[in-house]
Order: C-alpha cells, then structure tokens, then sequence
C-alpha cells in the first residue's frame, strides 16, 4: 500500500458514520451531528459521510451478503442471472476501467463474481480522491487475474442501480430463499 491508500481509514470511518447516524436518529438533524462527530475526532470540516467505508459498507451488502441468493438463482461465472437484465448490467460495468479480466465485459456476471471476491478478500484500496482499484484471483499465492478501477462518482452511481436492481428482485430473491 502506498502513503496515499486511504483503506486502512475504512474500519475507523464506519465508527465514525455510525456515530453519525446514531446522533442524527436522535436529534434529527443529520448537519449538527456531523458537526458534532467531526469535532469530538477532530475531522476536517469537509468531513463527508459518503466516504469510503459507506461506499465498502454497500458493496459488501449488495455483492458479498447475499452470495447464497445469487448462486441459487444461477448466478455465476458462467451462467446468466436469472434476475437480472444482462444488457443494464453491462452498462454498469461500463462505469469501470477493466485492467485485467476482459472477459468481465463480454460475461457480465464474471465481472460481478469476481468484484464480489475483491470486496470478500479485502483485494480492493482507494486512494485519497476516493478512486478504487478492485483484484482477485482464484487461489492465495496466485496471481491477481482480474483488477479494474472506477471514481467514486462512478462507483456511487453503480451501487445506486445494483442497489435498485436488489431492491426491486427482493420479494423474489427473498421468498425463494425460504423454500
């Protein structure tokens, strides 16, 4: 990791962001406990809450939780999601820059199956911009076979639809889970 890797803050802002949330929950005003976190931990006033261990804390939800509800619905390295339209999620995919594992672009849900990974792992960092850069490979001592990049405008933007297609399957993904 370099001195610019902002991964190691991940756990700490997530204390933080809860901290956040808990005190906005009680006083209703999601400003004033911003401001009152950032002073308590001497944060910079820019402190923004939508940092790096929200956007990490989302994609574990969307892609590392529910790994049993996606292999149920035929949702793997070489098949199709049942669920999902495959051209929306290609478009997705479109928001990153796909350094290695080009076969992500024509199979989109070997893309999503190792991005998943990457968050699974902790192969990911960000920097102090917020970019990204996701790796996997498919055993320990092994090579990374698959890394990719994305800005945290793009990234946010792809959660924002994965998260929307979760949300709008979850009747169906969650019912069927109960069989």
């Amino acid at each position: 990791m370099t001195n610019n890797d902002f991964t190691n803050e991940i756990t700490v802002r997530a204390f933080m962001n809860a901290q956040i949330i808990g005190i906005a929950q009680k006083n209703g005003d999601l400003k004033k406990a911003t401001e009152t976190v950032v002073k308590e931990y001497e944060l910079p006033n820019n402190y923004d809450i939508q940092d790096n261990s929200w956007i990490v804390s989302l994609l574990y939800c969307l892609l590392v939780v529910p790994k049993a509800l996606f292999e149920k619905h035929g949702f793997s390295k070489h098949g199709r999601h049942e669920l999902f339209d495959e051209q929306k999620v290609k478009e997705m995919i479109g928001l990153f820059s796909i350094i290695n594992g080009e076969e992500g672009v024509q199979n989109p849900f070997y893309f999503i199956k190792n991005l998943r990974d990457s968050v699974s792992h902790v192969h990911y960092s960000c920097d102090e911009n917020m970019n990204f850069t996701f790796k996997n490979r498919k055993a320990k001592e092994s090579p990374f076979h698959f890394e990719c990049t994305i800005t945290k405008e793009n990234l946010l933007k792809f959660l924002a639809e994965f998260g929307k297609l979760m949300a709008n399957n979850r009747f169906i993904l969650y019912a069927s889970d109960k069989e």
